[in-house]
């Protein structure tokens, strides 16, 4: 059992150098039955990142944005003393103590069998030490083209559903004016009317748009771009996901707004035509558990 007192905070311990994964190093628990007994983290080294040609300022992806991070702040999780890894074997370090030990009371909530389905926040982690740090070029293009395919962007035409057009200008209409107030630029919103729609390969928002969104996502650290890639997917809108993690814009301080936001149409119908069970609701769990793992994430990190 995971008590204060058993979590253990060793300091000057060091963990090996962090670098891309091992290749054939993957390792899955998932089905195992719980093999340690105590669950605790420690002080660990900062890691060192090697500056390889394409990323010249590779320690800054590991430095969380808005948060000043010294060696101190690194810690890692420990099971029967012995330093956790991720599945592709990388060592396993989070920028602050209290993500640490959320982590910890993930591994110790692991009664019999371990399944890691129920730690998002183990998930969300070792996706930013094994996919963002090692794929991060592939993820930024990923969530640049949520951006000329916003769902926020299109409309069903007023007179086709009143109510439908109620409901995505109660979620979409304050989004596209906070965009508008930040960037100074309009996202482009298309109606189902007259097919304008379908008539685009990709929306035509204003370039100056299009360039904010390019440095604001580039210059993301691997936790704050795991948690926008993860936002942006499950909604399907980077101006939902960039909305979230921006933090001053009140509507999407609320967890649940952002996944209703991302959810408009798909309430909808089950509204109107039920819900399918073993589908539905697994889809509407699975988005509010991702979303919130990687806010929580986040949260974590700068508390």
């Amino acid at each position: 059992m995971l008590r204060s007192t058993r979590i253990t905070l060793l300091l000057g311990s060091s963990l090996p150098k962090i670098s891309k994964p091992r290749k054939n190093s993957t390792v899955s628990v998932a089905g195992r039955k719980r093999f340690y007994k105590v669950v605790g983290t420690k002080k660990c080294a900062a890691p060192e990142c090697t500056t390889t040609a394409d990323e010249e300022n590779a320690w800054l992806l590991w430095t969380p944005r808005g948060k000043t991070t010294t060696t101190a702040d690194w810690h890692t999780v420990t099971l029967d003393s012995k330093p956790l890894r991720t599945p592709a074997g990388s060592s396993l370090v989070v920028p602050s103590l209290p993500l640490a030990l959320s982590l910890a009371v993930e591994w110790d909530s692991q009664r019999v069998v371990i399944s890691p389905v129920q730690m998002p926040l183990m998930t969300s982690v070792c996706t930013a030490l094994d996919q963002t740090w090692v794929l991060r070029t592939q993820i930024i293009q990923k969530c640049m083209q949520f951006l000329f395919n916003d769902t926020t962007c299109y409309f069903t035409d007023e007179n086709d559903d009143r109510v439908l057009f109620a409901r995505q200008k109660k979620h979409w209409r304050t989004l596209h004016e906070y965009v508008h107030a930040v960037t100074g630029q309009r996202p482009a919103a298309l109606s189902s009317s007259s097919g304008a729609a379908a008539g685009f390969g990709k929306l035509p928002h204003p370039d100056e748009l299009v360039h904010y969104c390019t440095n604001y996502v580039t210059q993301l650290d691997i936790w704050h771009l795991t948690a926008l890639n993860t936002i942006a997917t499950e909604t399907k809108s980077l101006l939902i996901a960039i909305a979230a993690l921006q933090g001053d814009f009140h509507v999407m301080k609320d967890i649940h707004n952002v996944v209703h936001a991302g959810r408009v149409e798909e309430e909808f119908q089950i509204e109107n035509w039920g819900l399918v069970e073993g589908g539905h609701d697994y889809d509407r769990l699975n988005a509010s558990i991702s979303i919130g793992a990687a806010r929580t994430m986040l949260d974590l990190i700068h508390k």
